[in-house]
């Protein structure tokens, strides 16, 4: 295959990967909607243990098929973009020094295949995220071929991949896990039972103090307000679950990067191409260096945290991608928004500094949207 193949299908990869993502969140959101039914408003304490168990087992078992997910994809990206792969942190026993295009391409439609949500359709994404309280217009296009091949058996690529080994690669995939448990953890306990009750304490204080002016509600009001709060509680808990699972991949791959001596830098990706204000500044930043030496003695791009190559909302859409060389980011089609954001933040914000300048920017964004369908839209 001629370079320009092998570039065309990282990218093809690129998008089959988000695409594939985006459905092991909606897959989550539905199971975390089914799961609130194990909380009862009315016997919130008596029901939160039961509903909290199975709503982390949820999020745990589709968070480590998305690590699974996102370490196929990065196998596979980084050997069709640099020629050379690294070592499956999940593979039993030891790792093998070489291995095929062929071999990464099957492991990486088998990752596919196998997540969650990997049978929905683009109107069930889209329904997932309705019942979760966010409309939504994902770009759930399927690549033609993730692995750009019609046989992915005939590798016709010279010679084999080499493997690279990132040492304790499994240790920091262990400590994330860890990270993200007690996470997961916390923030369930805050945004299902506690603001399940809170919403029921704050509605009884609302009808009594309505009640003494004279105001009464009958049972089927009282009851139509009871379920608007439970669905309430029920969408944002979906929108955490749906983060948390899909971190498992996202900031596997981060970390991956980040200890990866071939990758310069991430570049923050939308699946939609309609993203929020916030992400949309983020993703104008375009190529962003990674904090080391090596990355500090570019002679121009920018430099980053972690921290902002790891951070999503609810419902975000978005993926840090791994950059091994400028021309990959300068040329790469699916760069082509980053681009644009990234000429247009300087003129928009002219003048306005900090939240000034992402208020700015949030109104030109929308309006942009807004020009296109009135449709809301998440990154």
């Amino acid at each position: 295959m001629s370079t320009r193949e092998l570039v065309e299908e990282a990218d093809q990869a690129a998008v089959a990967y988000q695409v594939a993502l985006a459905k092991l969140g909606a897959s989550t959101m539905l199971g975390a909607i089914r799961a609130f039914s194990r909380l009862n408003p009315s016997q919130v304490a008596a029901t939160k243990a039961g509903w909290l168990k199975e709503v982390t087992a949820l999020i745990r078992r589709d968070r480590v098929q998305g690590q699974r997910l996102a370490i196929a994809y990065y196998r596979l990206s980084r050997a069709l973009r640099t020629g050379r792969t690294i070592g499956d942190p999940f593979a039993p026993g030891p790792v093998g020094k070489v291995v095929t295009l062929a071999q990464l391409r099957r492991e990486f439609e088998r990752a596919v295949a196998g997540s969650p949500g990997a049978a929905l359709d683009g109107d069930e994404v889209i329904a997932a995220r309705g019942k979760a309280g966010r409309e939504v217009e994902p770009s759930t296009t399927e690549p033609k071929s993730s692995l750009g091949r019609d046989d992915p058996d005939l590798d016709v690529s010279p010679g084999l991949i080499e493997v690279e080994e990132l040492p304790d690669l499994d240790e920091v995939l262990a400590g994330l896990d860890r990270e993200v448990d007690r996470e997961t953890e916390e923030i369930l306990k805050v945004v299902g039972p506690d603001r399940l009750e809170k919403k029921r304490k704050e509605r009884e204080q609302s009808q009594s103090a309505e009640s003494r002016k004279g105001k009464h509600y009958t049972p089927q009001q009282l009851r139509k307000m009871a379920k608007e709060d439970e669905d309430a509680v029920a969408a944002g808990t979906a929108g955490q679950a749906e983060r948390l699972a899909k971190n498992g991949a996202r900031q596997a791959v981060a970390r991956i990067a980040e200890r990866d001596p071939r990758a310069i830098g991430w570049v923050r990706r939308s699946l939609t191409g309609t993203p929020c204000g916030w992400c949309a500044m983020l993703i104008s930043r375009g190529l962003i260096f990674y904090t080391s030496k090596r990355a500090a003695s570019r002679a121009s791009g920018r430099r980053g945290s972690r921290g902002d190559g790891e951070r999503y909302h609810d419902h975000c859409q978005c993926v840090a991608e791994p950059v091994y060389s400028r021309e990959q980011y300068f040329t790469s089609n699916i760069f082509d928004l980053n681009r644009r954001y990234a000429m247009e933040w300087p003129r928009i914000t002219k003048g306005f500094y900090g939240k000034e300048a992402l208020s700015v920017w949030r109104a030109h964004i929308r309006s942009q949207q807004s020009a296109k369908t009135p449709a809301s839209r998440a990154a």
